[in-house]
């Protein structure tokens, strides 16, 4: 039977009953939470191809202009999913893991990733796409390990 580790407080579970948030309000946001990025990803991805008279054309003529794009709201869309796992079925684990991801994962790895992107785009840098688009794969794996580890390390005991 492997230990259980105690989170410092506060912990997510205190923070939740201490804001008296009902449940299905977590459920019901974490359903949008987790379709914003995809939805947004997508669309951003037709604004790309607009110019162009159908959007397959676009993917058939230059098919690395819209990869970075699907894959930034891939990597949104799993953290997101995280995020909100955390939330409804992790309540030992620390407040401050949230916070990380939110801040670090979310606002700063977007903000360094971003401007790759957008030289790849504007330059019409195929190499480079592909390399942000390796970047973020790594960083999906990333997220995905983390999930792994924090449900082992602060899920339930049953």
């Amino acid at each position: 039977m492997p230990l259980l580790a105690l989170a410092p407080t506060p912990t997510v579970g205190e923070a939740q009953a201490e804001a008296q948030v009902p449940r299905a309000v977590l459920w019901i946001g974490g359903a949008y939470l987790v379709c914003i990025p995809v939805c947004s990803a997508a669309g951003a991805a037709c604004w790309l191809c607009w110019g162009d008279r159908s959007f397959p054309g676009c993917l058939r003529r230059d098919p690395w202009r819209v990869t970075p794009v699907l894959m930034i709201g891939a990597y949104m869309a799993v953290l997101s999913l995280l995020i909100v796992y955390t939330h409804l079925f992790l309540p030992r684990a620390p407040r401050a893991v949230l916070k990380r991801l939110a801040n670090v994962g979310g606002a700063w790895v977007m903000v360094v990733l971003t401007w790759p992107f957008a030289f790849a785009f504007a330059l019409r840098l195929a190499w480079l796409a592909i390399a942000v688009d390796c970047v973020l794969l790594a960083l999906l794996a990333a997220v995905i390990a983390l999930w792994v580890r924090l449900a082992r390390t602060y899920g339930s005991s049953d």
